[in-house]
């Protein structure tokens, strides 16, 4: 956090920091070697009330830089000529090892990720983004996946974006009562990456 800073100003001194840091020769066990960083940056607007939703522009702004060769600062402003062809993913999970996997890889193929642990940040991202899919898993720590999934639906606002549930739960009652609430697609955890690839972009051709 910068205070009384603007983006510019938090550009120039992050590039600062990256180039002297990765100019540092450090030492561990008689080897010598540097390391460098990444760095995401989002200036804070009127219209940002919501630190989470700021920490994932940030994020997002992070991931960006490493995937486009690492070793860079990329402010938040700036990718938005570059992704606004981008599809948006939200994934909605409180597994923060999954939540990582599933953002990570994600972003390297080139969807624009955003991410929510629980049910009221992401019912409070689905208000205010442009999301296209939604990976909602139904075990949440408060609400039950369905009942997002019934309410994205339900709103004629949100109810053209796609929802992929992604879950534990793998009875056939689940299933039904997931397609029953208006989900796109259901996957059963654990799940192939590359089926997950297939199936999101099928829902979003859809």
């Amino acid at each position: 956090m910068l205070p009384d800073t603007t983006e510019q100003q938090a550009y120039l001194a992050l590039e600062r920091l990256r180039e002297t840091f990765a100019q540092r020769l450090l030492n561990y066990a008689g080897n010598t070697f540097s390391v460098t960083f990444s760095c995401g940056i989002k200036e804070v607007g009127e219209q940002d009330t919501s630190l989470n939703h700021l920490l994932n522009l940030a994020d997002a702004a992070m991931y960006s830089a490493k995937r486009v060769g690492r070793n860079r600062v990329i402010s938040y402003n700036s990718l938005q000529d570059e992704t606004q062809n981008k599809k948006t993913v939200l994934i909605v999970d409180d597994e923060n090892t999954l939540l990582k996997l599933l953002g990570d890889h994600l972003t390297e193929i080139g969807y624009n990720v955003l991410v929510a642990t629980n049910g009221q940040h992401a019912l409070e991202l689905i208000a205010s983004q442009a999301i296209d899919a939604v990976i909602l898993d139904l075990c949440l720590p408060d609400m039950d996946g369905l009942e997002i999934c019934r309410k994205i639906k339900e709103n004629p606002n949100t109810r053209s974006q796609r929802v992929v549930i992604l879950s534990k739960r793998s009875s056939e009652e689940d299933i039904v009562e997931g397609f029953n609430c208006g989900a796109d697609d259901y996957i059963t955890k654990p799940f192939s990456m590359a089926e997950l690839e297939v199936r999101i972009l099928r829902v979003l051709k859809g």
